[in-house]
């Protein structure tokens, strides 16, 4: 019998997306536009250092080019 359901990701890229998110909707909030091409760059993120390094720059960013830039 063939299973229908999709392997499930690597636990990294959940991580990261979780944490990606939660840039995402910080940046919102402050009332920071993320432009389509930032945003997709951090939706397709499974690389946890750089998310961590995203992390790290939006503590200070005033833009979206300074956090994913």
């Amino acid at each position: 019998m063939r299973s229908t359901s999709s392997a499930a990701p690597p636990p990294a890229a959940h991580a990261c997306k979780g944490i990606t998110d939660a840039i995402l909707l910080s940046l919102e909030k402050r009332g920071i536009e993320v432009p389509p091409e930032m945003r997709e760059k951090a939706e397709s993120c499974v690389n946890r250092d750089l998310v961590n390094a995203w992390v790290d720059r939006l503590l200070t960013a005033e833009t979206a080019e300074d956090v994913f830039g």
